[in-house]
């Protein structure tokens, strides 16, 4: 059931970063030598620190296999060892043994669905599993706030969902008028008109793509609305809140990054969409979005035509850019690290959250990553904040 996977989705928001950022992305610096900043209250502060810190690129380890279904499938996401933990992990695992998201959200939705605020009945409307409830939320919301593009890429979705009960491309057209400068509704268009065989229409609806200035699917924005929406109805602490508004936006609808990334492939049965502007597309995607999963996929779309356009020294080195993330984020084991401590302590979860607003995704995990590393070695923090839970793994990666 959709809740089913929201609840998984959420207890474990780490899995959508941990494993984006471990398929790709040349930007985190690695290195036990980086001088982490100094602790700061203002998120623009933090950053500009980080920029003076010096550091080195992500460099490999000289393992240059690909990462493994397996692997993936079975990462444990664990603290760093902590002596004298254990009342605090009990704790823990009594107050996630009571929540459960799924009856939150629910309850939720049955409450803000009333409610005469727009923002909240966004909110309901983002949780609700019925879809016709959901579309009779989103119309409301839409006439009261037109301008809004988190509700009409919901609208979206639901009209991808709904099928033929749905008009398609007047959804797409209201979406387009309110966000023509975001590269990824381009890029769902062209998937739509891929899927009908209208292939210069595609090509067309890319070629806008490859111009956008930003890719953005508003997952941030997504989790805060969820957030607002549960601090009205639930008992929940602001981690709890977050991690869940994070679980429903990992598990919600992708839209057309997986045509497009077929069909620039070699391996793409009848139509591909010509290399060059596959190459185009993909550079602008992975260089103009705040979030890791367009740069991943805009990095695997550039590989893709690199080597159907014969530059296998370029698309070697995309490849080696993957491989020094998954040293990077996977091996060290400091992303998992910093993703527990978020979990357990708000401030530095609110300061990612801030960070992820202002200067976007990949920045966020660099300032968290830096912050764990400096409270670990302060004496005067409580180092029960870094300890999760041991024999948690995360659940097989489907579709």
């Amino acid at each position: 059931m959709a809740h089913d996977r929201v609840m998984r989705a959420a207890a474990i928001f780490v899995v959508v970063l941990v494993i984006a950022t471990a398929l790709l992305l040349p930007h985190l610096r690695r290195s036990d030598a980086v001088t982490p900043p100094p602790p700061a209250d203002d998120v623009d502060t933090l950053v500009a620190a980080m920029d003076d810190a010096p550091g080195v690129k992500a460099g490999g380890t000289g393992d240059t296999g690909e990462l493994t279904e397996l692997e993936i499938t079975t990462l444990t996401v664990r603290g760093l060892p902590t002596p004298g933990c254990e009342q605090r992990i009990r704790e823990r695992e009594a107050r996630a043994a009571a929540l459960n998201i799924g009856d939150a959200g629910q309850e939720a939705v049955a409450i803000l669905q009333h409610s005469g605020d727009t923002e909240h009945a966004l909110a309901a409307a983002l949780m609700s599993p019925d879809r016709k409830q959901l579309q009779q939320l989103l119309d409301r919301v839409l006439l009261d706030d037109p301008g809004n593009r988190v509700a009409h890429w919901k609208n979206l979705e639901n009209c991808h969902a709904l099928g033929s009960e749905c008009d398609r491309t007047a959804v797409e057209a209201a979406l387009l008028a309110v966000d023509s400068a975001n590269g990824l509704a381009w890029i769902d268009v062209a998937s739509a008109r891929i899927r009908e065989e209208r292939w210069e229409e595609a090509e067309q609806a890319l070629r806008r793509a490859a111009v956008a200035p930003r890719f953005d699917s508003y997952f941030i924005e997504y989790a805060l609305l969820i957030e607002r929406g549960l601090a009205a109805t639930s008992e929940m602490d602001y981690a709890e809140r977050m991690v869940a508004g994070m679980g429903y936006a990992a598990a919600t609808w992708i839209p057309g990054y997986g045509e497009i990334t077929r069909r620039c492939s070699d391996e793409a049965d009848g139509y591909r969409i010509p290399a060059d502007l596959c190459f185009e597309a993909g550079e602008q995607m992975a260089g103009n979005s705040r979030e890791l999963l367009a740069t991943l996929i805009g990095k695997s779309v550039q590989q893709h035509a690199a080597a159907r356009l014969g530059d296998e020294q370029l698309a070697r080195e995309l490849e080696r850019e993957k491989q020094e993330i998954r040293d990077a984020v996977l091996r060290d084991g400091a992303f998992s690290g910093a993703h527990v401590l978020m979990q357990n302590d708000s401030a530095v979860l609110q300061r990612y959250v801030d960070t992820f607003l202002a200067h976007g995704e990949i920045r966020a995990i660099e300032v968290a990553v830096a912050e764990a590393r400096r409270l670990r070695e302060d004496p005067d923090y409580d180092q029960c904040n870094f300890v999760g839970d041991p024999d948690f793994e995360l659940p097989p990666v489907t579709p």
